[in-house]
């Protein structure tokens, strides 16, 4: 049987805020209520929670509080779990999940002489320091190579990352 969740909040606090944009960045669809709008979804928290405490992730029922704590389980369940893939895109390699959230990316608009500015990497708090950028820079030198393109490193990681890997030099404009 499927596991069920639903996600008590509050619009004005802060720690459910927290929650809420974890889950938007993460593509995470999970039903919220909103306990000062839905008076039901105050009484079943005190209820069956035993206390009117948001955020509140019922996971089939039982109740889990503390933002850290929720977003940790989300993380585990949803973002380190799922399926992610390379998506090699014009002038941009994101790292995705399935459902097509980006969780990284090295982006390399061109520059119209043959060369692209590799400008910009992100990588998710989640990822972070997983070896992530490296694998994105590594992707994107392999696309580089592969189309014919140089490159013109403006972002500092890429900047230092080229300097790390002298074996892709001959990419540099």
């Amino acid at each position: 049987m499927a596991t069920t969740y639903e996600l008590y909040i509050m619009k004005t606090c802060p720690f459910c805020r927290k929650v809420i944009r974890y889950m938007y960045q993460h593509g995470i669809e999970i039903p919220l209520r909103d306990i000062n709008e839905d008076a039901e979804a105050r009484a079943t928290l005190e209820r069956v929670g035993g206390k009117v405490q948001v955020p509140c992730l019922f996971i089939d029922g039982a109740p889990m509080y503390e933002s850290d704590e929720i977003i940790a389980y989300l993380e585990e369940r949803f973002v380190t779990n799922a399926p992610r893939k390379l998506s090699i895109e014009d002038h941009a390699i994101r790292y995705r999940t399935e459902n097509g959230t980006a969780l990284a990316e090295v982006t390399y608009p061109a520059d119209g002489d043959g060369s692209v500015n590799i400008n910009h990497t992100f990588v998710d708090p989640a990822l972070r320091g997983q070896g992530m950028a490296g694998k994105l820079m590594e992707a994107c030198a392999r696309e580089l190579e592969r189309t014919g393109l140089k490159a013109h490193p403006t972002c500092s990681y890429a900047e230092d990352w080229f300097r790390k890997h002298p074996e892709w030099e001959h990419l540099l404009a």
